[in-house]
């Protein structure tokens, strides 16, 4: 086992450089290990040389995005033949099944696991399965939940390299409910941002920090992060948008940004890789991307396209954040009625998992539907200052960009406020605005 997921260094986020034992040397790359040819030692188990085989073929199709049926009968067979007993098949068959939305799967193997004596006595087997039930409960809803089973498996004695992957994971769990300081300062408090520190897992780190710029609101230092992880998956020959996400959230960023052509490029991409492997959630989420970089009529059809896979999935990742985008599209069109009706669902589903920030956004969005406020539009010049407001610039920076005094600026915002019913600066990042003329 320690062959799979050896002892290694940390890295560091700044300065993309990859450790020596990176997962570029593996035999196919892995979240939290470095899959090297010792995974076919099995000391003369012919069952388990052959489990660990089909398990390593699965995560390989899984990477490309082809082959899905494949992929699911692959880690079914890995852990059939393993006996339920080694880790390493483990662990990669429900990365596996869970790239490929197979989530009732996923739940049986960990009931049965759970009862297993293997599982119950070792530390490690019982880390790496909190592990696994906190990321299922992430995607599938319950995120308060699995903030507290991301703690209780980073206190168990992982090895770094699944440490690392676990950190990332929280950081996506927190900034998913709102929590950016607390995300940041996780990472702070495990040594990411000191000069020096490397990672083991550039993608699910990158990914991870990228989440939480965007976030934030800082849309070119996110943008970096998620094309630092395309990268790095490229290189590990990873196409999949199931592995890790990155050309969604690239994408809008880079629409926040105004880079219509890299964000309708980006959006495009995922679309085509997603269908590809044919996973809902993933499609429906690429759909979203492309539905936000696009300006003219393609847009609803896009998000009526992306609301058509989510329903078929039982991911619930990032669907309030979909429907409430949604919502706010309708509401520029002036059909109010769906509006309201997307902000429910924006409501509805995060109550499914727990979201209270969500919960509190996409009701008052229901609210401002129904207020004659809604009804009234931004002027060309509110959009323009609202949309520097939203890349982060201050008040006496856009006063200068914009060629108006301060007090326009405010005044302007105020409007945007009052007509957007939002409280603050930072809900700016939530109202989808109509894109602007100029440049």
């Amino acid at each position: 086992m320690h062959d799979i997921f050896p002892l290694a260094g940390l890295s560091d986020p700044k300065t993309v450089k990859v450790p020596k034992n990176s997962p570029a040397g593996s035999i196919v790359y892995c979240p939290g290990c470095r899959v090297t040819e010792s995974v076919y030692q099995a000391e003369g188990d012919a069952d388990l040389l052959r489990a660990r085989r089909a398990a390593v073929k699965t995560l390989q199709l899984a990477n490309l995005g082809i082959e899905k049926e494949k992929v699911v009968a692959l880690a079914v067979e890995s852990l059939d033949l393993s006996r339920r007993r080694d880790l390493s098949c483990f662990w990669f068959a429900m990365l596996a099944l869970l790239y490929a939305e197979e989530t009732g799967l996923v739940e049986d193997e960990l009931f049965r696991r759970a009862l297993g004596p293997i599982w119950e006595k070792s530390q490690l087997h019982r880390g790496v399965l909190l592990l696994v039930r906190a990321r299922a409960r992430a995607l599938t809803g319950g995120l308060p939940t699995a903030q507290g089973l991301f703690t209780r498996s980073l206190r168990a004695p992982l090895p770094p390299r699944l440490s690392e992957v676990c950190i990332a994971w929280q950081v996506e769990n927190l900034v998913e409910m709102g929590r950016v300081d607390e995300a940041r300062d996780l990472l702070r408090e495990h040594g990411y941002f000191e000069p020096g520190k490397v990672i083991d897992d550039y993608p699910v780190l990158m990914a991870a920090l990228g989440a939480l710029e965007l976030a934030a609101g800082r849309y070119e230092q996110s943008l970096n992060c998620f094309l630092i992880c395309g990268k790095q998956l490229s290189d590990h020959a990873v196409y999949n948008p199931a592995v890790i996400r990155w050309r969604s959230p690239a994408s809008e960023c880079s629409s926040a940004l105004r880079r219509r052509h890299l964000a309708l490029h980006l959006a495009q991409e995922d679309v085509a890789a997603a269908k590809s492997w044919g996973s809902p959630w993933s499609a429906g989420m690429a759909f979203h991307a492309l539905a936000v970089s696009q300006t003219d009529e393609n847009t609803t059809q896009s998000f009526w396209a992306a609301a058509a896979l989510l329903r078929e999935s039982r991911i619930q990742r990032g669907q309030a954040k979909f429907y409430y985008d949604f919502a706010t599209h309708l509401s520029e069109q002036n059909r109010l009625g769906e509006a309201g009706e997307m902000f429910k669902s924006s409501e509805y589903r995060a109550q499914v998992v727990d979201n209270s920030l969500w919960v509190e956004r996409a009701a008052r969005g229901v609210q401002r539907v129904k207020s004659t406020r809604s009804r009234q539009s931004l002027t060309k010049e509110e959009k323009g200052i609202a949309t520097l407001a939203r890349l982060g610039l201050t008040n006496a920076e856009i006063a200068r960009r914009s060629h108006v005094t301060v007090s326009t600026v405010e005044q302007h915002l105020s409007n945007v406020y009052r007509k957007l019913r939002i409280s603050q600066r930072g809900d700016l990042a939530y109202a989808m605005l109509p894109p602007c003329d100029w440049e």
